[in-house]
């Protein structure tokens, strides 16, 4: 590794999170419009939405196919969400939710 250069950190303990500076050729900068913050107990966290993560599961590891398939479902059935969530507001039947895709 070059002098300098970041490396990922791996954090394991109840939960397992991992800090990533580049993955798969992917950078901050170039996944920055799929970086969403959320607040959990009053702590702001930035995290990577799906679209963001599939751009980093490019490759041809098992592993990255796997995380591909399934993200994939997972945002096709959050856009199915969206669609009944708008459809409902449109009518007047909800109260309100807010989705980011």
């Amino acid at each position: 590794m070059p002098l300098g250069e970041r490396q990922n950190i791996r954090v394991a303990d109840d939960l397992l999170i991992d800090l990533l500076f580049a993955a798969n050729g992917q950078s901050h900068e170039s996944l920055r419009d799929h970086i969403r913050a959320l607040t959990l107990e009053g702590v702001q966290l930035l995290t990577l939405y799906i679209a963001g993560l599939l751009k980093t599961k490019t490759g041809c590891r098992d592993k990255d196919r796997i995380d591909r398939e399934a993200s994939t479902r997972l945002l096709a059935q959050l856009q199915r969400l969206l669609a009944i969530c708008r459809s409902h507001a449109a009518a007047g039947r909800c109260a309100g939710l807010i989705v980011c895709l």
